[in-house]
């Protein structure tokens, strides 16, 4: 900017392209509307005529403009006194336009804007020049740049001719001519550039300074001469120069416009290339469509195959159509996992609406979809996938493509509404508001890629639809091992069982049941269920009833055939029933549409009064006819004695072709063969039966009645045939044997047909019941070795053989194996060895149960499993009881070596007080080695030393799993008779070692059990370390125990009284304060104070009124000297008084106190004291 000075009354200008230029005043103006002075625009443009605006420096000089902004009329800058300003014009000069003009005439090779060449025609407009003069400094590779530039513009332009100079005009440089070379071409050099210019004036000047030489030379002028040689010879070497860059020139032009051209070719080659390419993915997309399409067909048949299966009800037990979904990942854990180890996976119901849940009226939709019902954690997938995956993953297909079929309309996924039933669950799958679409979607790649070893592996074929078959019933009774049910004793998914007038069975929802089976007498068929002690499972349709006498079932057929609701009925005649009364239950069966049907014939004994005495030999005709209405699918008849006694062939009117499930308790004699006996009139009756079981006497050949049975009954799947403890079934197909599985007692009782039967390979189940002796032994292993395709061998035996038991199996398997390679090298097919798996338990195969009855000798129970084709095995779910007083030194060696071999797979131990500091010492030790998997321990201190306490506080660390740990003292461990040993003494080296174990684990620690109180010392020594239940947050059960001495006269024990605040202390709800400081507690569901005898009876009520009754559960105060039943009903029901009860009170909420043990008290329980208990906790007994 600059500044100068002028007067108050002018404005400087001047041009804005050169310093030099001439600076012109213009006179201001005052302008009213601005108060200021003005120099207008027309003015300015009076002195510039191209102007097209102001700038000062950097800076724009803007017009002036109103309140509005606008620009005001006419236009006018403001006065700038003391500056010039500069005028920016479309041209600084007319000369500088025309040259502008001239460059745009010049033939460019289509560039669209010459203006982005700068280097073209560099003119310095600042300082005037004369006609054909030329600027010196401009690079000669701007022409080269220029044409580069402008030839990447316009790759499809076409080239001229390089251009040569024609110099036609001496005088003037600008009328040079291009000729050109190939006519075919666009020039790409433009004859305005500067190396055209530079090189035509040189040649102007040369031809000039050749015409004064040769009139000198003519002249003679000799001087002269030289000097216009050297100057011509200087203009011709500037000439060549030009010539030789030029030619340079020439040559870079030819080789860009040959690359060009093979740019060319190779652009068109890749067009081509690219066209095929194209025509080839239009060729895959359309064979992808095909494909899409076809197995879209395949999916919807396989869809379709599935939807009209029908399921007969005994073999439909829970819900068929069901469908898996990813659970809510934490952030940072969206995508899918490559193991079902690790994925989390929730299975979800459909209900089965359709046309059979259709009423005119309706407007309830009839689509499928997911039951009302939260969903349901896997228990273990990669299991669940293996089984299960191909018939997942056509219900997904289904889902997503939809199906309409055997009266089920699936909409597509688009423009269904399969997930609103998942309201009541909405806070547990929130993220199915986003839409199911891509949980489906994800869920069908994991199971397309999901290989049986857990894993998921990308591939880019399609699943084999050949294995996306339809579930059988057994399949289907499986399903519920797999999941993580936390609503036992209700149907999965919350559905409920209906049948079709066709007989099928279906699972729908509430809203859907309700449309078809009406509320009140539904709710009629309940009260008369209950008022019989009987049970009415609404979802499953069942009833479980037993009648009292004729009355009371006519009154339940009546209810019974309004309801419409039942589909299962087990019912008990508690009465010597009449034939006609017989008639009466099948008939209201009949009515009732009811298909599974099983009668209990344990009061059937008599003969049926003696009015009844004619229909003594048909009485139980009406029970067989009943299988024969066309409607019965199952027909159960349990605990019958001399059942074809009381039947003729009378009852055999017709055959029954529905019927596929017949059960029959009763003896059956097949002393002379199956075709002798009355049976065979019923399995000709029965053609259509898929399920028999028939209970025999012990006088029959095994294979014979086996063969006789599959040859009347050719669709038989499944025979039971059970004699005693014997028992055999039998899987058929199409009448051939499978497999089967035996159960029996002893070995030695096997006759020669029954073992003849074992040994021909069918067994895959074997159960034997006792305890096999050495001479069994080898019977036992010649059963296992001929049975190779044997998948789960039970035995019962005592603790001390457990051992022997594993070996024998092990053996067994290894015998097969040496048998195979033999079989091998002979050139044998050889056998298979089935994975197998051994469970161990208790004779006659109880399972082991702590706390239901008291342990009477030692005990093992323990899994193995063996893969297939090996003898090794994994050993798990081991429990061990281990008798108190276990004295037999060979069992107690057997049992020891258990514990050291495999002592880390116990998962529940209860010691006893035989446990000693060997057990405990072995323990630590192989614990230590192979961690713990104690859940369950119930440890009797009673005869361990300090060191085998320590080993045991260091077991209780390690199980990391453990849940239930009950800590047992006994006081007659106190006592040493014959030794003169002080009290003090005993106190410290036997009974503080055991408190400090209590204390280092009494935050494990659920139950504290006191046993034989007879010495108060000890007591008192418990009372100081444990004074209140701060140490046990997690005390659930409190026992404590002295015992009763008998005899008329014999002297009893009292707990002293100092003890009392502590029991109370123990057995009482903690404070807030206690709950803050523990970190939370579990309260007292069980306490047991049994044969405690008070000094001071009334103290009872202080135990009592400090007890929590709000959770506990197990009451025991039995054979104690506790005699005020009152204090004890007023604090169980402390809101109503004995004998006042309004119905209008609010009523409590129910306690959950289950046992109350009050035997050998000093109280008697009055029926108004009961009732007044069992108004506040009704299951209490």
């Amino acid at each position: 900017m600059v500044v100068i000075s002028q007067s108050t009354d002018s404005q400087a200008f001047r041009l804005r392209s050169a310093e030099s230029s001439e600076i012109i005043h213009i006179p201001t103006r005052f302008d009213n509307k601005s108060i200021q002075r003005v120099v207008r625009w027309k003015d300015i443009q009076q002195y510039f005529k191209h102007a097209e605006g102001l700038m000062i420096g950097s800076d724009a000089v803007l017009f002036l403009t109103d309140d509005d902004l606008e620009d005001l009329i006419p236009l006018r800058i403001a006065h700038h006194p003391g500056v010039v300003i500069e005028v920016v014009v479309d041209g600084t000069s007319d000369d500088q336009n025309n040259a502008g003009d001239d460059e745009k005439d010049a033939p460019l090779a289509k560039i669209e804007n010459p203006e982005s060449y700068p280097t073209l025609n560099k003119v310095d407009h600042g300082k005037e020049r004369d006609h054909g003069s030329v600027t010196d400094n401009v690079d000669d590779r701007d022409g080269v740049q220029a044409f580069e530039h402008g030839m990447k513009l316009d790759l499809s332009s076409t080239i001229k001719d390089l251009a040569v100079l024609d110099i036609t005009n001496t005088n003037d440089p600008s009328s040079s001519q291009v000729v050109a070379i190939n006519s075919s071409q666009v020039t790409l050099v433009p004859t305005s550039s500067p190396h055209l210019a530079t090189t035509t004036t040189t040649a102007t000047t040369y031809n000039t300074q050749y015409n004064t030489y040769f009139q000198a030379i003519m002249a003679g002028q000799v001087q002269q001469t030289s000097v216009i040689k050297d100057s011509m010879d200087e203009h011709f070497d500037r000439l060549q120069q030009e010539v030789d860059k030029n030619h340079t020139l020439q040559e870079r032009v030819f080789q860009l416009q040959q690359q060009m051209e093979a740019n060319q070719q190779e652009m068109q080659q890749q067009q081509q290339q690219s066209k095929l390419e194209i025509l080839q993915k239009q060729q895959e997309l359309l064979e992808l469509q095909k494909q899409a399409l076809g197995r879209l067909a395949v999916i919807q048949n396989r869809v379709q195959t599935l939807l009209i299966q029908t399921y007969e009800l005994h073999e439909y037990p829970i819900p068929r159509l069901f469908i898996i979904l990813p659970k809510p990942k934490p952030k940072g854990f969206e995508k899918l996992t490559t193991n079902p180890l690790v994925e989390q996976f929730r299975l979800y119901f459909l209900c089965e609406c359709g046309t059979h849940t259709m009423e005119e009226g309706c407007t309830t939709p009839h689509e499928i979809h997911l039951a009302k019902h939260e969903g349901y954690d896997l228990d273990r997938p990669k299991e669940f996938f293996e089984k299960y995956g191909s018939y997942l993953l056509t219900m997904m297909y289904m889902i997503k493509y939809g199906i309409m079929a055997a009266g089920v309309v699936v909409p597509p996924l688009a423009s269904s509404n399969i997930a609103d039933g998942l309201e009541s669950a909405r806070k547990h799958v929130e993220y199915l508001t986003g839409g199911i679409g891509p949980l489906v979607d994800d869920t069908i790649y994991f199971l397309q890629t999901f290989k049986s070893d857990g894993e998921v592996v990308a591939h880019h074929h399609h699943p084999d639809f050949d294995k996306l078959e339809v579930l059988e019933g057994a399949d289907l009774r499986q399903l519920e091992t797999y999941l993580k049910v936390k609503d036992e004793g209700r149907v999965l998914g919350n559905l409920f069982r209906v049948i079709t007038p066709e007989g099928h069975v279906k699972w729908v929802c509430i809203d859907h049941y309700r449309t078809n089976y009406r509320e009140s007498t539904t709710r009629l068929l309940q009260e008369i269920v209950e008022v019989n002690h009987g049970q009415f499972m609404e979802e499953t349709g069942k009833v479980i009833i037993l009648l009292e006498s004729p009355t009371v079932a006519k009154q339940f057929y009546d209810v019974m055939v309004k309801a419409r609701g039942i589909q299962e009925l087990e019912i008990t005649l508690k009465w010597d029933a009449t034939m006609d009364e017989l008639k009466a239950l099948a008939k209201a069966v009949t009515n009732a549409n009811i298909t599974l049907v099983k009668i209990d014939g344990r009061f059937l004994r008599g003969t049926a009064s003696r009015l009844d005495a004619r229909n003594r030999d048909r009485r139980y005709g009406p029970l067989l006819q009943l299988a024969m209405n066309g409607r019965i699918q199952s027909l159960q008849l349990v605990q019958f004695e001399n059942f074809f006694a009381h039947v003729d062939n009378s009852s055999f009117t017709t055959k029954a072709p529905r019927l596929r499930v017949f059960t029959l308790e009763t003896e059956i004699s097949f002393i002379r063969g199956l075709s002798d006996s009355f049976i065979t009139t019923i399995l000709d009756t029965f053609p259509s039966l898929t399920q028999l079981d028939l209970q025999l006497d012990r006088r029959f050949r095994v294979d014979v009645v086996i063969q006789e049975i599959l040859y009347r009954l050719v669709r038989l799947e499944r025979l039971s045939l059970n004699c005693g403890r014997f028992s055999i079934q039998v899987l058929v197909s199409k009448g051939v044997i499978q497999s089967a599985s035996m159960r029996f007692q002893h070995v030695a009782e096997l006759c020669s047909e029954e073992r003849d039967f074992a040994e021909k390979g069918y067994l895959d189940q074997l159960e034997v019941e006792r305890t096999p002796t050495n001479n069994e032994e080898n019977l036992l292993r010649t059963l296992l070795t001929r049975n190779p395709n044997l998948k789960r061998v039970v035995i019962g035996c005592v603790a001390d053989r457990c051992l022997a038991m594993m070996e024998l199996v092990v053996s067994a398997r290894k015998a097969i194996l040496e048998e195979d390679q033999g079989d091998d090298q002979g050139g044998q097919t050889s056998k298979t060895l089935a994975a197998c798996t051994l469970e161990v338990m208790q004779e006659k195969l109880v399972p082991l149960v702590f706390g239901e009855r008291p342990i009477r000798e030692d005990n093992i129970t323990t899994v193995l499993t063996f893969p297939a084709n090996s003898t090794c095995f994994t050993i798990h779910s081991t429990t061990m009881a281990l008798h108190p007083d276990s004295c037999d030194e060979v069992g107690v060696r057997d049992v020891f070596k258990f514990i050291e071999l495999y002592g880390y797979s116990i998962q529940a131990l209860w010691t006893g007080s035989a446990f000693s500091n060997r057990y405990a010492q072995t323990l630590d030790q192989l614990t230590e080695r192979c961690g713990s998997s104690l859940r369950i321990l119930h440890l009797n201190t009673l005869r361990l030393a300090k060191h085998g306490l320590e080993s045991m506080a260091r077991v209780v660390e390690r199980s990391k799993e453990l849940e239930k740990f009950d800590f047992c003292l006994e006081g007659k461990g106190m006592t040493f008779p014959g030794t003169d040993m002080t009290l003090s003494h005993l106190l410290e080296t036997t009974f503080h070692p055991r408190l400090n174990l209590l204390v280092q684990c009494g935050h494990k620690v659920t139950g504290l059990k006191l046993l034989e109180v007879k010495l108060g010392a000890w007591l008192t020594e418990i009372a100081k370390v444990v004074p209140t239940r701060d140490m046990l947050p997690n005390l659930e059960s409190f026992e404590m125990m002295m015992t009763l001495q008998v005899g008329w006269g014999a002297p009893q024990t009292f707990l002293q009284r100092d003890i009392l605040p502590w029991i109370v202390n123990m057995v009482s709800k903690p404070s807030i304060s206690s709950q803050e400081l523990s970190g939370g507690w579990r309260p007292l569901k069980k306490i047991a104070l049994t044969g405690i005898r008070l000094a001071i009876p009334s103290d009872w009520k202080d135990i009592l009124r400090a007890i929590d009754f709000d959770t506990l559960q197990d009451l025991n105060l039995g054979y104690s000297n506790f005699a005020n039943l009152e204090v004890l009903v007023e604090v169980i029901n402390p809101f109503i008084h004995l004998g006042f009860a309004h119905e209008s009170d609010p009523q409590p909420p129910p306690l959950p106190l289950q046992v109350l043990d009050l035997r050998l008290t000093e109280v008697a329980m009055t029926p108004a004291m009961r009732q007044r208990i069992q108004s506040r906790a009704p299951n209490v007994h």
